[in-house]
């Protein structure tokens, strides 16, 4: 099992290149899925950090063709996962209370 340490910058890699990536066509979404797919199995995985992280990335995962297609809907959960990527660089997995805070306040 890879050090706690490894663990929350891999998923900080993987959040950030997820949000890089564009939803806005069928094949941009396919792709998206994909590539949200190997973040749920990382975290779902064998000493994962699945357990630890807020459920508003478990919708983030799950939600793209919403996002698509709601543009508030979008900016929520892109603010939300923008806070938790910046905050796993502190290098803990942040609580929901403490991202929403930092989302506040950014």
């Amino acid at each position: 099992m890879k050090p706690e340490h490894d663990r929350i910058y891999e998923l900080h890699t993987l959040l950030s290149e997820l949000m890089r990536k564009d939803i806005s066509t069928k094949e941009g979404l396919r792709d998206w899925y994909v590539e949200a797919r190997r973040v749920q199995d990382t975290l779902t995985s064998a000493g994962g950090l699945g357990p630890f992280v807020p459920e508003l990335i478990w919708h983030y995962l799950a939600d793209a063709d919403i996002r698509a297609k709601d543009s508030a809907y979008r900016e929520q959960q892109d603010a939300f996962v923008r806070a938790f990527v910046t905050l796993l660089e502190k290098g803990e997995v942040p609580s929901e209370e403490s991202v929403r805070a930092y989302a506040t306040d950014a």
